[in-house]
């Protein structure tokens, strides 16, 4: 077999040999899909754990691949009848036998394709919302109702209200990890105890994407959008049994921040969270897989690890690496590697601001920016600080 192997071989005299280290990625992918049965959850799990596509070497010596995966290219390695010793005409689509090794027994993969094509027949509205797990929970300060909007062949999701477009994978994030840190708290001061019992019975982590989407219908009312931050409001309800898991009780009783209140009528917890919307620059992939919003942690990460990617370029620039060179190795084109270069000639405060966390609400892009734009200091502080 000719051209780049698929994840999990090499090509050794035209012929398919098991990678060791690749084959282990590949069974992870498969297991973990069968356990979260969504390809949207595995997504965002291969991100959080660093899980990427294949790497190789070109005859000119070019390092190509070797980049996170994106959704389109999980459903192909997860269709793929290659890690079962087969392979498949595309000219009539029929499946063969091959020579080489599988890597997944047959019945994993035959599970994998009944699982693809179960949620992949989902063509009435009313299954297709199921895709969204905050289908009409968002509203804007006004009231106006964000609505389900689907690009790129319905393969990027995303929440809509005119021309502001939200990320549906980061706002269900930011919504699931808000509702998990408020089940961490101390709830006594919030809600009956009867009530508090079932809730701390409730694991969202090991929840499937469906269970979530159905466990928000009935603890989250709405969440209010505005530029700076989300506002959840979570409706004070008994939780019934398919949500709590058996043998399952949160020990966990944090202290509650100050963002959490309970409402005038008693009806509900409002819960703050600080939010930044990032647009979406060239350089996001190599720090957040182009998230579009972030809370302020997120945020302050990125930006964190920005200014450590121009120390370090600046570092190897000083001991004669010409930018060309450093370009090549760090796989980046080299108007990027001067983006981040600039990093490192920024203010102290600045600097100090975001390392320790008090940053304004400042995106990559506008950081960038200022970098370019000002060498004195006090110029760079003037525009960081009013942005």
């Amino acid at each position: 077999m000719g051209g780049i192997p698929p994840l999990g071989y090499d090509n050794i005299n035209k012929k398919l040999i098991i990678n060791p280290g690749e084959a282990d990625m590949v069974r992870s992918i498969f297991e973990k899909y069968n356990e979260l049965e969504s390809l949207n959850e595995l997504h965002q799990w291969c991100i959080a754990n660093n899980v990427k596509n294949k790497q190789w070497t070109t005859q000119k010596d070019t390092l190509l691949g070797g980049t996170v995966f994106c959704k389109h290219a999980l459903n192909n390695l997860l269709r793929n009848p290659v890690y079962i010793g087969k392979v498949r005409n595309k000219k009539t689509n029929e499946i063969y036998p091959d020579l080489h090794d599988g890597i997944i027994p047959s019945e994993l993969f035959n599970k994998t394709q009944e699982l693809l094509s179960q949620n992949n027949n989902r063509q009435t509205s009313q299954c297709l919302h199921r895709r969204y797990m905050l289908h009409r929970k968002i509203f804007d300060m006004a009231g106006n109702m964000f609505t389900n909007k689907s690009t790129g062949k319905s393969t990027v999701r995303h929440y809509c209200r005119l021309v502001c477009y939200l990320a549906a994978g980061d706002i269900e994030r930011i919504t699931c990890d808000t509702i998990q840190e408020l089940l961490n708290g101390d709830l006594s001061q919030l809600i009956p105890a009867d009530i508090a019992q079932t809730w701390k019975a409730i694991d969202i982590e090991s929840m499937t994407y469906d269970a979530r989407t159905k466990l928000l219908k009935t603890l989250l009312a709405r969440a209010v959008y505005n530029n700076s931050h989300m506002t959840f409001y979570i409706n004070i309800a008994q939780i019934a049994d398919e949500f709590q898991t058996p043998c399952h009780t949160n020990t966990c009783n944090v202290p509650l921040s100050t963002n959490v209140c309970l409402s005038n009528d008693g009806q509900h917890i409002i819960i703050e969270r600080p939010v930044i919307i990032n647009n979406r620059v060239s350089t996001n992939r190599y720090e957040t897989c182009g998230r579009t919003v972030m809370t302020m942690q997120e945020n302050n990460l990125q930006l964190t690890r920005a200014l450590a990617y121009g120390w370090r370029y600046k570092s190897m620039f000083e001991r004669g690496i010409t930018i060309e060179q450093i370009a090549k190795t760090e796989h980046k084109a080299e108007r990027t590697i001067y983006k981040y270069l600039a990093l490192a000639y920024l203010s102290p405060k600045i600097v100090s601001d975001i390392m320790n966390g008090s940053a304004p609400a400042v995106d990559l892009q506008t950081l960038f920016n200022i970098a370019a734009k000002h060498m004195d200091f006090k110029e760079q502080e003037k525009e960081f600080y009013h942005s």
